[in-house]
């Protein structure tokens, strides 16, 4: 099975120079625990998760603070076409975070979820 089998496309990435406050309303708004981060390119410029603004819990200054400040630059993705058993084993891993899927050009796809993968297994088992 393929990852573009279990891609929700319908994930409105934040701007890098966007407010960190309103992207953390967004996160929490959407019930999400990771947004892309995408340039005025279109492509992929990094991730935001809710570990990467927890500092502002512990006192961190937001003034004039962006998403480009906090979001993380170094995260594993996948392409649509990438097997399902590749991103189970990135969360065997410990990654338990959303994947962001992205196409040859590093431009955002889509987010597969741990549970979009659970949701299978029903399916599965009754195919077997």
């Amino acid at each position: 099975m393929r990852i573009k089998q279990l891609i929700n496309p319908d994930i409105q990435p934040l701007n890098p120079t966007e407010a960190i406050v309103q992207a953390v309303e967004t996160m929490s708004s959407s019930g999400r625990h990771v947004l892309p981060v995408v340039g005025s390119d279109g492509k992929l410029a990094g991730i935001l998760r809710t570990r990467d603004v927890l500092p502002i819990l512990l006192g961190r200054s937001t003034r004039g603070r962006q998403v480009r400040h906090f979001m993380a630059r170094r995260f594993v993705t996948f392409r649509a076409d990438d097997e399902v058993t590749d991103a189970c084993n990135t969360w065997l891993g410990g990654a338990m975070d959303d994947l962001v899927v992205i196409d040859a050009d590093r431009v955002f796809v889509g987010i597969v979820e741990p549970s979009s993968v659970l949701a299978m297994i029903p399916r599965l088992r009754r195919v077997a």
